[in-house]
């Protein structure tokens, strides 16, 4: 076995050439350092493994963002599914699904004031879609609190008396309301990633048929903004399946928002001036907009969001008009938007998706197949 002898004589050359220190180490050599018979790294070599560490982290950072963006995904669109479904449980149970709002008046804007007649204050306004399926996302509890013959105000402040009965219950949190990729809306606070669906059409029209949208102005008489009424939810709609004329899997239920209209954004730096999930629609004699609805109207993603971190109590946050958020459906997700159509189905939709089809898949019954005009 030459093999096994040249190593064995090879390990007695090496282990002869080593003394051993007074301390019981052994030492390589006259004059050599104490060691434990390991050799150690040079700083050339300890560079080089940190410049690969490097560079392995720096190509898989991507994919890990990639995967929590995905999961984040996929949790939203869970949510805008489940808020699908009650809406179409409601629908099954009460035979028209939800009003995106309920008054008793009927909107009728004056377009040369730019006013609506015959309304009152912010305080008398009526339940969103969003109360009224409660107990179809398994929040009956919460529901039975809520006395809807008093007023569901608009923001979380403002309003007194009877008029504020059911602000502690609209100021509930609820983390269905609530996409993780949205930094904004985060468990604990109020605000909602999912709009009902208004109507759909082109937002720079300036007198559309009444029947279409209707063409109001801010306070101040600009910017002028459409409020789109001819898809499922809009103002005082009680829309039957059966109104669905374009087909369900043609027309827009529910889509994300991302444009919040936050604490101290707007009123002077007020706190309390801010909407969330339960907010009503703001319809009073100067204005009329809905907090909780979007219309397929403006590009999806069309409004550039100043950042994703909220800044609680400054009047230095962004402020979106009525008119963008209530024209567009918005999402942090990049590329589009998740949305829920009338069948139940659930889907992500390119923010290059072509004008007309998207106009089209926010209306319900504009006799056109999706993508007309």
């Amino acid at each position: 076995m030459p093999v096994l002898i040249g190593s064995v004589g090879f390990l007695e050359g090496r282990f002869s050439s080593e003394r051993k220190s007074p301390t019981g180490n052994s030492r390589t050599g006259l004059g050599g350092p104490y060691s434990d018979g390991r050799s150690a790294f040079t700083l050339v070599e300890l560079l080089v493994v940190i410049a690969i560490i490097g560079v392995l982290v720096g190509l898989l950072l991507p994919a890990v963002q990639a995967a929590r963006e995905a999961a984040r995904r996929a949790q939203c669109i869970s949510q805008i599914k489940q808020i699908g479904l009650a809406m179409l449980n409601y629908e099954s149970a009460l035979g028209n699904f939800p009003e995106g709002n309920h008054n008793d008046r009927d909107l009728e804007c004056d377009l040369t004031a730019g006013t609506f007649s015959g309304f009152g204050n912010r305080c008398t306004n009526s339940a969103p879609w969003t109360v009224s399926i409660l107990p179809y996302i398994e929040q009956q509890t919460l529901f039975d609190q809520f006395d809807l013959d008093l007023p569901i105000p608009y923001l979380y402040s403002e309003c007194s008396g009877n008029q504020a009965y059911n602000l502690p219950f609209m100021k509930t949190p609820l983390g269905v309301w609530q996409c993780p990729s949205d930094m904004i809306a985060t468990p604990g606070t109020l605000y909602s990633c999912y709009n009902a669906c208004t109507g759909g059409g082109d937002w720079t029209l300036a007198n559309p048929d009444p029947e279409f949208a209707y063409a109001c102005k801010s306070f101040t008489g600009t910017p002028e903004y459409l409020v789109f009424n001819n898809g499922i939810s809009g103002y005082n709609s009680k829309t039957e399946f059966r109104n669905i004329q374009d087909g369900a899997s043609n027309t827009i239920l529910i889509g994300e928002n991302r444009m919040h209209f936050q604490m101290g954004s707007h009123g002077g730096g007020n706190p309390e001036q801010y909407t969330g999930w339960s907010s009503s629609w703001d319809v009073s004699s100067g204005f009329a907009v809905t907090h909780t609805g979007s219309a397929a109207s403006r590009p999806i993603n069309f409004t550039v969001v100043t950042g994703n971190e909220p800044v609680t109590g400054s009047a230095s946050q962004p402020w979106y008009s009525p008119g963008e958020r209530a024209t567009q459906f918005s999402s942090h997700h990049p590329g589009g938007a998740h949305f829920c159509l009338a069948d139940g189905s659930a889907r992500f939709i390119s923010e290059d998706i072509d004008d007309l089809a998207y106009w089209s898949y926010g209306r319900m019954a504009d006799g056109q197949v999706t993508g007309g005009n």
